[in-house]
């Protein structure tokens, strides 16, 4: 991912998250147990921190929702075994629903692909309900 890359995926840089060592704190969300393992740092997101992150010395996380509920793009995380396969079928449905802009970043873990669709000011909501009709065709797709 590139400088330029970066500047089309729009986020929060107000604040990140940053990465604890350990086991994190206990979260019970919808009767699951989930540890996080990241702490909010209320100070702007800079391109040096990013720079760190990309040299794999510190773990750091962006929130994607803006200022008053809004999204600008929708992400998806693939974990499997051919994302250039899965690049590939998302990049022509994506153009086929109308989604022109969208930024894959494919992340040193082996199978591990993040898929930016930039979508513009988007209610949350909306983009919620977008990203779900989005999954569900990109599972008939690969199937």
């Amino acid at each position: 991912m590139t400088e330029m890359d970066l500047k089309l995926i729009k986020m929060d840089t107000s604040h990140y998250y940053l990465k604890q060592p350990g086991i994190g704190q206990k979260v019970v969300y919808s009767a699951r147990i989930l540890y996080d393992k990241f702490k909010r740092v209320d100070s702007m997101l800079t391109s040096s921190l990013i720079h760190e992150h990309w040299d794999k010395k510190i773990i750091i996380a962006h929130s994607l929702i803006l200022k008053n509920s809004k999204v600008e793009n929708i992400v998806f995380d693939y974990n499997g075994r051919n994302p250039d396969r899965f690049y590939h079928r998302a990049q022509l449905l994506l153009r086929d629903e109308g989604f022109i802009n969208f930024t894959a970043y494919t992340t040193k873990t082996p199978g591990h692909l993040h898929l930016y669709i930039h979508k513009g000011h988007t209610e949350l909501g909306e983009g919620k309900r977008l990203a779900k009709t989005l999954s569900r065709s990109f599972l008939k797709a690969v199937r």
